[in-house]
């Protein structure tokens, strides 16, 4: 990927943290690889992590189920929270997993039990 130009950066560096999550490397053998600098891989991790003031909770949601399971077919969600984290959630999930789930989330994006 191309370096972006100044209006792009958070977008360029939000796909490179996305990248390093799914790379299972080190940070370092990431950046390496990728040649950007470690501490600007952690600047811009704690800064795209930082929650918002406008986005730091999690959006209550309501699952409703349109089709019966059996007869639905199986589809991949992949949800990605302000405070950084990305869900990804087939068809097969239950709804009080996945509300288990976001909830663990929104108490360790808080700093509460994880």
């Amino acid at each position: 990927m191309a370096k972006p130009d100044r209006s792009n950066r958070a977008v360029y560096w939000q796909q490179m943290l996305n990248d390093y999550a799914q790379s299972g490397r080190s940070v370092k053998q990431f950046c390496k690889q990728r040649s950007i600098s470690i501490p600007s891989f952690y600047q811009w991790k704690k800064k795209l992590s930082t929650p918002r003031a406008t986005t730091n909770a999690i959006m209550p949601i309501k699952l409703i189920a349109a089709v019966p399971a059996a007869c639905a077919p199986s589809r991949t969600v992949q949800i990605f929270t302000p405070s950084g984290f990305s869900i990804r959630i087939d068809s097969a999930t239950q709804s009080d997993d996945l509300l288990r789930i976001l909830r663990a989330i929104d108490d360790s994006s808080q700093g509460g039990p994880a």
